[in-house]
């Protein structure tokens, strides 16, 4: 398919959306699942609507059909567990969210060497950032501390692979 011709389907299927969005909209307790596709054919993301709100799990794939992200909503904001994948299919992110805000914990899992982060948000703020070795050991800790009117200060704290502090700094 050249580029033209998947502009139009493009297009085409944006068109439908509206019309879509514009038909379920007004109907109370209506649910719909609303797809886009690849050029292919396969299903691109698909979102569960209620009442013309994203409700429930809304998932987007690659063009292979592999998960891509999956995503809980209530009332048109993320709430629950939201996650990432890598186009194999492994994951690569796991947030969790309340009332479209990051709150909780959010692990991301590093390609390399099977390494690991896990930042802990409160009300969209990080709050600390622990970045872990393969072998689940704590590398290094930044502690994020908040001031008046938007100011902050990091402290970063090393460990050596015994889990003993090699420096301990303000950024």
């Amino acid at each position: 398919m050249h580029a033209k011709e998947a502009a139009i389907m493009n297009a085409k299927n944006l068109a439908v959306l509206c019309l879509a969005m514009l038909v379920i909209a007004p109907v109370p307790g209506f649910t719909e699942v609303v797809e886009e596709y690849w050029p292919d054919g396969q299903v691109k993301w698909e979102r569960t609507y209620q009442d013309g709100k994203l409700q429930g799990i809304s998932k987007e794939y690659g063009e292979d059909g592999t998960v891509l992200a999956e995503e809980n909503y209530e009332n048109d904001k993320k709430n629950g567990i939201s996650k990432t994948y890598y186009k194999d299919g492994t994951l690569r992110t796991e947030a969790h969210y309340q009332d479209g805000i990051k709150d909780g914990l959010e692990t991301t899992y590093l390609r390399w060497d099977n390494k690991k982060t896990v930042t802990v948000f409160e009300q969209g703020k990080a709050i600390t950032t622990k970045r872990y070795d393969e072998k689940e050991r704590l590398r290094d800790e930044l502690i994020f501390m908040y001031g008046e009117q938007g100011s902050w200060v990091v402290r970063q704290i090393l460990y050596d692979k015994k889990g003993k502090v090699i420096l301990d700094q303000e950024l």
